[in-house]
């Protein structure tokens, strides 16, 4: 049986379905894990119709940008679900990160000055360490690096191809540029010319329109798993 097309129009249909899937599990989900996880699915819904808003407006090059991430969110959503104990791995990256924040605030960061000036840093520094050490000695370690993931579910041809194809756009660098608006006449001369709102290529449409079916159609088999799961509990 042959897929269905993948197209704008066939995403727009694939995002209405998840979201009538993914519906029942926006009630009061019964474990803070258990709701990183329908968070995870909801972001997945807002990324792609941020997709197709920017498709529509003509801005096909910032929908790339907002595709990586959509990207980000599925892997992250195969990965927890798969390695459980994955979530003890982000409960120590979150308190790193509480940490630096509390530490910028107390060294005068002017970006943090309301933090500092609302709230105990030194008690709430060290209440942060303290959890941040009885994770290290439970033996959690830090989560694992994004093309780790991939290789766990053998999809290093997609992240070597496409994944690796939007972070070009989403970085100021020399292949992004001359993909987005930087034209070098055809001779190779020195003469170039900038636009300022430039259109995508027919094939770079195709590829944001097979990127999101083909992320929303492999998110609906997800949902039947949370639900297998559910019927368990």
């Amino acid at each position: 049986m042959a897929e269905p097309e993948r197209s704008f129009e066939a995403a727009r249909l694939d995002i209405q379905s998840l979201e009538e899937e993914i519906s029942p599990f926006l009630r009061q989900p019964e474990t803070f894990s258990h709701a990183y996880e329908v968070s995870l699915l909801s972001s997945i819904c807002s990324l792609a119709r941020s997709t197709l808003i920017l498709h529509e407006a003509g801005q096909h090059f910032d929908a790339e940008i907002i595709l990586r991430s959509f990207f980000e969110y599925s892997i992250e959503l195969d990965f927890v679900l798969k390695n459980p104990e994955h979530h003890r791995r982000l409960q120590l990256e979150y308190e790193g990160h509480q940490k630096k924040i509390l530490t910028e605030a107390e060294k005068g960061n002017p970006y943090y000055r309301k933090i500092a000036s609302h709230s105990d840093t030194s008690t709430k520094l060290s209440q942060i360490n303290e959890r941040i050490a009885s994770l290290k000695f439970s033996g959690v370690k830090e989560p694992q690096k994004l093309n780790q993931k991939y290789q766990t579910f053998d999809r290093t041809t997609e992240y070597e191809s496409v994944y690796r194809s939007l972070c070009r756009m989403t970085h100021p660098t020399y292949a992004g540029a001359i993909k987005r608006n930087l034209r070098i006449s055809p001779d190779k001369s020195s003469a170039y010319s900038i636009e300022l709102y430039p259109v995508a290529h027919a094939t770079t449409q195709d590829v944001i329109a097979d990127a999101l079916c083909g992320v929303l159609r492999q998110t609906l088999h997800t949902v039947e798993t949370l639900k297998r799961r559910a019927e368990k509990i």
